[in-house]
């Protein structure tokens, strides 16, 4: 998971097992703890991406997916609590650092807290991308 500030620069970062029964259920289990994290932290401006369009839509629509319709209705009752929210779709392509990170835990190359000391891989696309701010 990556928190960044409203300027794009990353405020904290961390992996972790998520238990779940498919992707789709993974990646909202995935939202409902950053949202909690954004709340916890009391954050302004806030901007939580996803590549997964489906759930996006599900969210944003208020609509339901069988397999996670209880994780659902939490992400939509803790959205209510933050004031400046936003969710969006992000392509793979366009969320290159979170995309490499959950690779990197998945196979068991990244520490748990990366974003102190980020491995050469993540600390290019890190690079990368401020240079294109």
């Amino acid at each position: 998971m990556v928190v960044r500030d409203n300027r794009g620069r990353i405020v904290l970062g961390f992996t972790g097992k998520i238990q779940a029964n498919s992707s789709i259920a993974a990646e909202a289990t995935a939202i409902r703890q950053a949202i909690n994290i954004v709340n916890n932290l009391q954050m302004g401006k806030t901007l939580i991406e996803s590549d997964n369009l489906k759930l996006i839509q599900a969210i944003k629509s208020k609509g339901s997916i069988g397999e996670i319709s209880s994780i659902l209705q939490d992400i939509n009752m803790l959205m209510e609590q933050l004031p400046e929210k936003g969710l969006t779709w992000t392509p793979r392509n366009g969320n290159l650092l979170a995309h490499e990170i959950a690779k990197a835990a998945e196979i068991g190359t990244l520490h748990h807290n990366w974003s102190t000391q980020p491995p050469a891989n993540i600390h290019r696309i890190i690079r990368n991308e401020i240079q294109f701010d």
